[in-house]
């Protein structure tokens, strides 16, 4: 795939997904501000399978969102999830704060894709996503922003570029 950064490409994490799909979800009315935004500035928007599998083990239906085109994990992205995994090694050695490996290998996984394929946002209300991202920009050089629907809507975090 590898778009150049023209557009603004986004990768919908899978809270994004069960929010904007699950009506009785608590921030399933900004999810849908979102998606409305995103669909309003012709936004591309990605979906990952690995964030595919962790939506689907909790609900079936993706809705619409099932025409969005779908970024396969390859070979590419796996040499750069293990490049992520050995820095956080690193990292957790040096502070001595170690995280388990079950709740990151789906995160780097991901970020790995964003990354690979010059996505320049990825869509999510996980905090520890969003933190890690951060990290994955100053400590290895891999820039995928973090956009926390959560917390405001999309003008304030997004106005800026349109």
């Amino acid at each position: 795939m590898n778009k150049k950064k023209s557009q603004d490409l986004i990768l919908l994490d899978t809270s994004f997904l069960i929010a904007l799909l699950n009506p009785a979800d608590a921030y399933h009315a900004q999810a849908q501000t979102w998606y409305a935004f995103f669909r309003e500035h012709h936004s591309l928007l990605f979906l990952s399978s690995i964030a595919l599998a962790e939506f689907h083990a909790q609900q079936q239906d993706l809705g619409e969102l099932a025409a969005l085109p779908v970024i396969d994990f390859t070979a590419e992205h796996a040499q750069v999830t293990g490049e992520i995994w050995q820095e956080h090694k690193r990292r957790s050695e040096r502070t001595g704060n170690p995280m388990p490996k079950v709740l990151l290998k789906d995160d780097f996984k991901i970020m790995a894709q964003a990354s690979c394929e010059n996505l320049n946002f990825a869509l999510t209300g996980d905090s520890g996503f969003l933190k890690n991202l951060d990290w994955l920009k100053s400590v290895i050089g891999k820039h995928v922003d973090g956009l926390d629907f959560t917390k405001s809507n999309p003008t304030e975090q997004m106005g800026r570029l349109f």
